[in-house]
């Protein structure tokens, strides 16, 4: 929970400093282009494959 606590800290700062500089049309605008990045993103992390159906723990 503290990784998510400041990645959406640094991620509200980094807004702000793009609404000062751009506007909040700008801002707004970054982020699909953020959520399309995330989503490639996930799509390229390997899952370990599952043997038999057996859950290891």
């Amino acid at each position: 929970m503290g990784i998510t606590m400041g990645a959406g800290g640094i991620g509200g700062s980094i807004s702000g400093v793009i609404a000062d500089h751009f506007g909040l049309t700008a801002t707004l605008a970054t982020f699909p282009v953020i959520v399309l990045l995330a989503t490639v993103l996930f799509a390229l992390v390997g899952y370990p494959s599952k043997k038999n159906g057996a859950v290891e723990g």
